[in-house]
């Protein structure tokens, strides 16, 4: 506003306005490449491992992570046909090991694992390595032995 000598006020003028601009997320997180599993320690137990990626490509933090399990093979053109898997945690930051255990799997079964990971946009990453095991039979029991 303004004021001249007689008075008179003017009203606002020109008032500064700007507008972020932000391009669009557009960088998945990365394929995680180290997918394992392994037979676990209670009957039927089967332990799963990856490294963490992030957000974008291998920094950050992505959102979640879908797991799926099949009887056979993943693959690309199958993924949506294998069995989601629930209760798996939310990421951790890029770079960091994450383990998950499934329990009570019908034994001397092969199961077939495969993971993405999305971000908050949601890019999603593209389909893991896919890994398989066997829920085992009997209770893995490790004893100390001593040498002689």
């Amino acid at each position: 506003k303004t004021l001249d000598e007689v008075p008179n006020v003017s009203g606002v003028s020109n008032s500064p306005s700007a507008q972020a601009s932000t391009a669009p997320d557009t960088v998945p997180p990365a394929a995680i490449t180290d997918l394992a599993a392994y037979p676990g320690v209670e009957i039927g137990d089967v332990l799963l491992s990856w490294t963490a990626p992030g957000d974008d490509v291998r920094t950050g933090t992505a959102v979640t992570y879908t797991l799926r399990i099949s009887t056979t093979e993943i693959t690309a053109s199958n993924w949506v046909s294998a069995t989601l898997v629930t209760g798996v945690p939310a990421p951790s930051l890029a770079g960091t090991r994450e383990l998950f255990k499934l329990s009570n799997k019908p034994i001397k079964q092969t199961y077939y694992f495969a993971i993405k990971a999305r971000d908050e946009v949601p890019n999603v990453a593209s389909l893991s390595n896919v890994v398989n095991t066997v829920a085992e039979s009997k209770r893995k029991l490790y004893l100390p032995i001593t040498l002689r």
